[in-house]
């Protein structure tokens, strides 16, 4: 994912707490393993990203990929995208594979932090998670 960091809120041995821009929005997230001296701010990056929990999801009927995006607010940090793909591992353990336009983009969600609610490849997805986590590719 492509993003952009605007500002370093704080800055740990281990992690540093940001506001990044991703495409229109500003979210703030949590970088593990990095180091303000190893962050340009201002540059772009990709990076993966990962949550920890989620607080509420909703499946989104004729969704609109212009739509598709991730922000701030109140209540959490959304995440919002086509669903792409569902792989069913057969144990009862299921990855959602979740695509975003306006990036583009990829999130994944297990579907056992969200629901048994019998899920469908292209239909929309909306995620509200308390934390975002990026992971920069050093490439």
């Amino acid at each position: 994912m492509s993003f952009q960091i605007i500002e370093i809120l704080e800055s740990q041995p281990e992690k540093i707490l940001a506001r990044v821009r991703h495409e229109n929005h500003q979210v703030t997230v949590t970088i593990p393993n990095k180091k303000a001296d190893d962050i340009i701010v201002g540059r772009p990056f990709l990076a993966e990203t990962d949550h920890d929990r989620i607080l509420n999801w909703k499946i989104v009927s004729d969704f609109d990929d212009a739509k598709s995006a991730i922000w701030q607010e109140k209540d959490g940090i959304h995440l919002m995208g086509r669903i792409h793909s569902i792989i069913d591992f057969g144990d009862g353990r299921t990855i959602i594979d979740v695509y975003l336009q306006n990036g583009p983009e990829f999130f994944t969600v297990n579907s056992e932090m969200i629901s048994n609610e019998i899920l469908e490849n292209d239909v929309g997805l909306e995620i509200t998670v308390s934390n975002l986590y990026l992971y920069p590719d050093d490439k």
